[in-house]
């Protein structure tokens, strides 16, 4: 990501301070974790990715709309489970861009 949002395109600072450069965009994020996402959400680490991607990051840069999935115990899972997921990205993927109409 750090090659993408960039200073200069995604973000400037001059002396007034920074400001994000990409506004009315929409972000939607997919995230495979290895852990089941209960244990995860136990562990807090839903709300450092909060903090470093969504309010650090990407709200940084401009990208107020951001959503994201998780989809977690990802090396456990078999074939079935796996076009499961897709099918869900599928159906979020479809759903954003008719809301976004």
């Amino acid at each position: 990501m750090d090659r993408v949002l960039t200073h200069g395109f995604a973000y400037k600072t001059d002396e007034t301070g920074t400001v994000g450069l990409i506004h009315n965009k929409r972000m939607q994020q997919f995230i495979t974790i290895g852990n089941n996402e209960q244990e995860y959400q136990k562990l807090g680490f839903d709300k450092s990715l909060n903090d470093c991607l969504i309010n650090g990051l990407f709200n940084y840069c401009g990208i107020m709309d951001v959503r994201h999935q998780f989809f977690g115990d990802i090396h456990l899972i078999d074939e079935q489970a796996r076009l499961a997921i897709l099918e869900r990205v599928e159906h979020i993927t479809e759903q954003n861009l008719v809301d976004n109409e």
